[in-house]
């Protein structure tokens, strides 16, 4: 996906509607979500972004980590961030640029 946006082959968000619905992940828009502060403490600010990565909410008295990506498909990434959170991991679909700017902005 990364490689059709910078070529400038595709627009983001048509690109994350369409991995949406073709891996069948939920999407996640991060442009108004609350800050949920139980879930950015499991993970840096420094490791979200170098990931891609967005903790978007805790769940289940934290034993649930709600994550965005940007490639739902990287089950390595989500075993990864699932044993630094210590928490079972929800994986949803949003933009690298959205997942950017959430990490920015929280």
């Amino acid at each position: 996906m990364k490689a059709a946006l910078d070529l400038g082959l595709a627009e983001e968000e048509p690109m994350v509607e369409a991995v949406a619905a073709a891996l069948n992940v939920q999407r996640v828009h991060l442009r108004g979500i609350a800050r949920d502060t139980a879930a950015l403490s499991k993970l840096d600010a420094v490791y979200a972004e170098q990931k891609g990565v967005f903790p978007v909410q805790l769940k289940d008295n934290g034993r649930t980590l709600i994550l965005a990506m940007a490639d739902p498909s990287d089950f390595e990434l989500t075993d990864e961030v699932s044993h630094k959170a210590r928490a079972r991991v929800v994986v949803m679909i949003a933009g690298e640029t959205e997942i950017e700017h959430a990490i920015m902005r929280h």
